[in-house]
């Protein structure tokens, strides 16, 4: 994507989410690099943060998050679920996650919440039906 780059994005926003998935994926198409394992999406995470985001979330379904910050680059593996539906999984996280930085939480506070709203939701068949309401996420 011609001209597309995180500080263009992200550099005045305090994390920014960065899907893997997709057709290629947008951290793909903005790094340049693929995110097809772990290694590869700490690279890619790094590379968005190197471009100007503050915090850069790569987030990897299954297999997690990958968080690129000033204090370094964390895996934070996902729960682990009996998935039925995996629409709207991402809006989930970040819904969640946004969330969480509004009550104040720290990044792997909000990224927990995030990921615990996005395994809530794939036990769930459709997209809207299936994202969780508040009360439901005890982290």
């Amino acid at each position: 994507m011609p001209g597309l780059h995180a500080s263009s994005i992200a550099g005045t926003c305090a994390a920014a989410h960065f899907n893997s998935s997709g057709r290629p994926a947008i951290t793909t198409r903005m790094t340049g690099l693929p995110v097809a394992t772990e290694a590869q999406a700490r690279a890619a995470a790094e590379a968005l943060r190197a471009q100007g985001a503050a915090n850069a979330l790569v987030t990897l379904g299954a297999r997690g998050v990958m968080a690129a910050t000033a204090a370094g680059t964390h895996h934070y593996p996902a729960p682990v679920v009996d998935a039925v539906d995996t629409t709207g999984a991402g809006d989930a996280f970040v819904g969640a996650f946004a969330a969480a930085l509004a009550e104040g939480r720290d990044l792997a506070g909000a990224i927990a919440l995030g990921q615990g709203a996005a395994a809530l939701s794939v036990t769930r068949p459709g997209t809207q039906p299936s994202l969780p309401r508040r009360a439901e996420l005890s982290v």
